[in-house]
């Protein structure tokens, strides 16, 4: 995967169409080597990302491939930690951590959600979560270096237990 502000320009030169024709949450089909590879557009962090999704036999030279063409628009390898501070910055939570055991409301995601559509599995349930209100939320903060914040830490204000830490990156 390759997510950034250039992203684009990388992914484009595996289509011979135009990028920006490939929608948000969608994915293509395109052929290397005689073998199917799918590609994705994501983007975890507010910028525009993408997913290659490759046979073995065509991965490793495809990720060699790709990896120059980043660092040819100055793009690097970075892990799950830097993707999780860069979701972070823009608020989207990590769904598989963050999110567990809340509904899409306490969740922060009611955003995904087309309240304009007439009809759908769930609208009645949906409906019904949005006019109740919150009881807790995700909340993104910061902390000085000093600070040593773990997972599970629990979030204090005065003496009383607000929440706890759900997930910590330096």
């Amino acid at each position: 995967g390759f997510e950034g502000p250039l992203a684009f320009k990388v992914a484009q030169t595996l289509i011979d169409f135009e990028i920006s024709s490939i929608p948000f949450q969608a994915f293509v089909e395109i052929e290397r080597d005689g073998e199917r590879v799918m590609l994705a557009r994501i983007g975890y962090t507010g910028e525009y990302g993408y997913k290659v999704f490759a046979p073995v036999n065509v991965a490793s030279s495809l990720w060699n491939e790709l990896y120059e063409k980043v660092k040819a628009v100055k793009g690097g390898l970075c892990g799950n930690d830097a993707l999780e501070i860069a979701m972070l910055e823009v608020r989207q939570p990590l769904q598989t951590r963050e999110t567990r055991d809340l509904d899409v409301r306490s969740a922060g995601l009611e955003w995904l959600i087309d309240f304009g559509k007439e009809a759908y599995i769930g609208k009645e349930s949906i409906d019904a979560l949005m006019r109740e209100k919150v009881g807790q939320q995700i909340v993104g903060f910061t902390a000085p270096k000093s600070a040593t914040i773990m997972h599970n830490d629990r979030i204090m204000v005065e003496d009383q237990e607000i929440g706890k830490v759900v997930i910590a990156r330096y």
